[in-house]
């Protein structure tokens, strides 16, 4: 999928960052991987799916995170957070 500024939101974009981690996570999982990959393409797929099917499918990937033993939602959350400081540090 290709993203231009005009058809990709921040919030998307938040979205993809997350997701795009959580697989990466979830490849070590081998029976996780095709499934997270699946999650992943709707959430960069900005044509077919809306911002909150994207959210819902980041949901389901941070709750396979916490499923397979790989994180905390604690730990997911610190995660965001700390992204989220690095960000506005860098404006």
């Amino acid at each position: 999928m290709t993203w231009f500024p005009d058809n990709i939101t921040a919030e998307r974009r938040q979205a993809i960052r997350r997701a795009s981690c959580a697989v990466v996570r979830l490849a070590i999982c081998p029976g996780m991987a095709n499934l997270a990959r699946r999650q992943r393409d709707i959430v960069d797929d900005v044509v077919l799916y809306g911002d909150a099917e994207a959210w819902e499918a980041v949901a389901v990937l941070e709750a396979m995170l916490v499923q397979q033993g790989i994180a905390t939602r604690e730990q997911i959350e610190a995660a965001v957070r700390a992204r989220a400081e690095r960000e506005e540090s860098v404006r």
